[in-house]
């Protein structure tokens, strides 16, 4: 009857619901904090609305921040989520320290991350198996009597680099043929680092590589303009396939052979590990890991 009366004075007042305040009561905000490494890249923005459906559906808000592959941005967004008490957080991180996201873990803060893993530590996280994506399209190019395969893209102290090189190693392997660096070019994972890095390459030795494992899709656009400004044909004199299937993959010319590796998907099993970790018994809480397959999409650049 007294906690009725001071709501109804309350409103005659104007005094509207703290959320804060309420916050703090039931130690739940209802928000959860979804920190991307680079919202410009079709993957994540893909991630992002899969979150965000999953979020929705069990009636969370997310909050978004943006750290554009910057560690400093990184940790001044965790620190952010911390402040507005999130309950949770969904990270694709940018790998390049993770002092920040070590620090969630020690204080016992429940986060899943997304993409992308350490090896030095456990944690809640969705991944695609990149090994195997790497794999296949090898495997494929392969198939189509190529022996001499160049890798471009992405940043070796990335997880998904690293492992989608490693399945690029093991194809090669596998057909008996040694793994030559010299053919392997690291660049920005963008269209212009394709670009310049598939410039490099016809710089740096003769031409005896008839195909291109790319990174990721956009290293491939950039790869097959700088190919096509240097007078080859795609596929006839150089095939090209690229990895993460994005929506401009199947209207680039020739349409791009690549690695679709679900996107969509990924964005809603990360949100619905977290959500049932925050939903469980403390006691009964388990860190898990779920790995997703990915699947080779043929088109005409190979």
């Amino acid at each position: 009857e007294t906690t009725k009366r001071v709501v109804e004075v309350a409103k005659r007042m104007g005094y509207t619901r703290n959320a804060l305040a309420s916050q703090l009561r039931t130690r739940e905000s209802g928000i959860l904090g979804l920190v991307i490494a680079d919202m410009a890249n079709p993957v994540y923005s893909g991630v992002a609305k899969g979150v965000e459906a999953v979020a929705k559906r069990e009636g969370y808000c997310v909050l978004v921040s943006d750290t554009e592959e910057n560690p400093d941005k990184e940790e001044l967004a965790i620190n952010m989520m911390l402040e507005k008490r999130v309950d949770g957080l969904l990270i694709v991180p940018t790998q390049q320290r993770h002092d920040a996201i070590v620090q969630l873990r020690e204080r016992g803060y429940p986060f899943v991350l997304v993409g992308r893993e350490y090896s030095d530590f456990a944690a809640n996280c969705v991944v695609n198996d990149d090994t195997r994506g790497g794999y296949l399209a090898t495997e494929y190019l392969l198939s189509k009597g190529h022996c001499r395969i160049a890798f471009i893209g992405g940043r070796p102290y990335i997880s998904s680099t690293a492992k989608r090189v490693e399945g690029y190693r093991r194809a090669l392997a596998v057909k008996g043929i040694e793994f030559d660096p010299g053919v392997v070019i690291w660049s920005e994972p963008s269209m212009e680092g394709g670009y310049a890095a598939v410039r490099e390459l016809l710089m740096r030795s003769k031409r005896d590589w008839t195909a291109v494992f790319c990174f990721s899709d956009l290293v491939a656009a950039g790869v097959m303009l700088a190919l096509r400004e240097s007078g080859l044909d795609i596929p006839r004199d150089v095939a090209v396939v690229g990895y993460d299937d994005i929506e401009f993959a199947p209207v680039l010319y020739p349409p791009l052979t690549t690695v679709d590796i679900c996107k969509y998907r990924m964005g809603e099993r990360g949100a619905e590990m977290l959500i049932n970790y925050l939903r469980a018994d403390p006691a009964s809480r388990m860190l898990k890991e779920v790995i997703l397959e990915p699947k080779l999409v043929v088109r005409d650049s190979a």
